[in-house]
């Protein structure tokens, strides 16, 4: 959540924390009532937009991060396998083009990780016989690619949630001015009406008032 329905959102919670606590002076009067349960309503849809949002991309940034983790492990070392081979054989411009560190892939851009790592691949299946006296097997192949694709496939999920963040973003807007729009155009012009027959309540609430519009 940006930090301006952030610091509003505080606010908001406090305002629901009034309402819900002296519930017991304003139930009587219906309208008022009915005001409070709409914004209260709103106030929880917020929040569970908000929860589920922030709990789906934390995770998944969790599970990518581990992901590009293995594949600069897995693409360094097939890398230093291949650029011994490369040197061995004297294949100079290989050993140039596949010398490749863990940090280089860790710290890259998602999407330059993922073309390195599948250049690697390509530079290396083309020279499969030669690698075989270094350890890497067909099976090793197959794993090196399945790194790779498990970690694309988390790369594009983050990006797709992002833009769904984007959504969510906008429905936010969209109910932050359901909340105002309750409050000012409704709750304050009632409440108002008691500034006589219930100081105390109607002072407390137009302070959490200030704060929502500060």
């Amino acid at each position: 959540m940006k930090r301006k329905f952030s610091n509003k959102f505080n606010s908001y919670q406090g305002i629901v924390a009034f309402l819900m606590t002296r519930r017991y002076e304003y139930e009587s009067m219906q309208k008022l009532a009915d005001y409070a349960d709409q914004f209260i309503a709103v106030v929880e849809e917020i929040k569970s937009l908000n929860d589920k949002t922030t709990k789906d991309f934390r995770s998944l940034t969790k599970a990518k991060s581990a992901a590009k983790n293995k594949m600069a492990e897995m693409v360094s070392a097939f890398a230093s396998a291949g650029a011994l081979m490369a040197l061995e054989k004297a294949k100079h411009e290989l050993k140039a083009e596949i010398e490749v560190t863990f940090s280089r892939i860790k710290y890259a851009k998602d999407a330059v990780a993922i073309k390195i790592a599948r250049d690697i691949e390509t530079l290396l299946l083309d020279h499969k016989a030669d690698l075989e006296e270094y350890l890497i097997t067909e099976e090793d192949f197959k794993k090196f690619h399945d790194v790779i694709e498990a970690y694309d496939v988390l790369y594009k999920t983050r990006e797709k949630i992002s833009d769904m963040g984007v959504i969510d973003t906008q429905k936010l807007e969209t109910l932050f001015f359901s909340a105002d729009k309750i409050l000012k155009e409704k709750m304050d012009r009632f409440i108002k009406r008691l500034k006589v027959s219930m100081p105390d309540f109607y002072s407390h609430y137009f302070q959490a008032r200030m704060i929502v519009d500060l």
